[in-house]
């Protein structure tokens, strides 16, 4: 967590309490997506299967989703990431084998930990409280809105 003098940053233009208990509901229905305004970027949000018999949100940034989003290729970590997909850290060493490399290795090298960032929510309280943190405004965009951002945006790619 942060130290009591650093000041979260929150988002300062959000749906409101309705709203987003509406997102919410959105979100957990199958085949259903909402459709976000976070500081220009259009954003999607859906339900989908993530795994047998396991379903997770997942997000799409301007229409696409990119690996290099999450840090899993590459060293860089981008925008995106930072913004929309959530951080997880592990330890490299578990159970049995961080014994043997605490032994081994040491202490300082057996807690080593790493981080990535996961391609999909499992909570949609979770994301919105990330989404919050890390975006200034967050717009609630209807479907005919959406459906505009996304044809310009498909115009644009084309374009270049």
């Amino acid at each position: 967590m942060s130290s009591q003098s650093e000041v979260i940053k929150m988002a300062k233009e959000q749906p409101t309490a309705a709203q987003w208990q509406e997102i919410e509901e959105r979100v957990m229905t199958l085949f259903s997506s909402v459709h976000l305004d976070c500081d220009g970027y259009l954003v999607r949000l859906m339900l989908q299967r993530v795994g047998k018999l396991r379903l997770g949100i997942t997000v799409y940034v301007d229409g696409k989703f990119d690996l290099k989003w999450l840090g899993w290729v590459g060293d860089e970590l981008s925008e995106e990431g930072r913004r929309f997909y959530q951080e997880r850290t592990r330890s490299v060493y578990r159970g049995k084998r961080k014994k043997l490399a605490r032994r081994a290795l040491g202490k300082k090298a057996a807690e080593e930990t790493v981080s990535h960032r996961h391609p999909y929510w499992e909570s949609p309280q979770s994301l919105r409280r990330h989404l919050v943190a890390n975006n200034e405004v967050i717009r609630l965009l209807s479907d005919e809105e959406a459906k505009r951002r996304r044809e310009a945006l498909l115009a644009d790619e084309v374009a270049s």
